[in-house]
């Protein structure tokens, strides 16, 4: 059997300084209850939707994914960049932690910024949190702010972010997606 759970916020809390290599009192997840359970796979989510003042959200997001990338010291934990890595992690019953982002804003509309987390082993994106962006519309956006939407559903350039995750393998998480953007126009 393989256990994966998609999505943990926990470089929320290594990015204020809190030590989750060890049992914490705090939130409902560290690396060492992960290491005990019988989770195989845990996506650590890099969440850029809110940044630091004075910080673009690309910037913010690269300190968030060099946090996770630290975790990889960590005996019996690998962060994974490929499938094959994760393989490889399962078959040491290790636990295996790729990253995943949620919501674009880190990209900043370019496209060498996605590339840029795709080759920095990427697993998995999600186009919006809440917040709709110039080439997406969230399903919030789409159902409570569809006047102010800069885009309705997904752009040129959103279609482009969604081919080039498809063609690196990269998953793409619709979980706040808008129906429009889902469907793909």
């Amino acid at each position: 059997m393989f256990v994966a759970d998609l999505h943990n916020d926990l470089v929320q809390r290594m990015m204020i300084g809190e030590d989750v290599t060890k049992n914490t009192s705090s939130g409902h997840t560290d690396i060492e209850r992960l290491k005990l359970s019988s989770i195989d796979l845990e996506v650590m989510i890099v969440w850029a939707s809110e940044k630091e003042a004075n910080t673009s959200y690309f910037d913010f997001a690269s300190k968030m994914y060099d946090k996770l990338k630290a975790l990889n010291e960590i005996e019996g934990v690998t962060v994974p960049k490929t499938l094959d890595d994760i393989k490889s992690t399962k078959e040491k019953n290790e636990l295996s932690l790729p990253i995943g982002m949620e919501g674009g804003e880190a990209l900043e509309n370019k496209i060498e910024n996605l590339e840029y987390f795709i080759n920095k082993g990427l697993f998995y994106f999600g186009p919006t949190w809440n917040h709709s962006l110039d080439w997406v519309s969230s399903g919030y956006g789409e159902t409570h702010k569809k006047n102010s939407l800069k885009t309705f559903g997904l752009n040129k350039f959103g279609v482009e972010v969604i081919h080039i995750c498809q063609e690196n393998k990269v998953l793409i998480d619709v979980s706040h997606i808008g129906e429009k953007s889902f469907l793909g126009y």
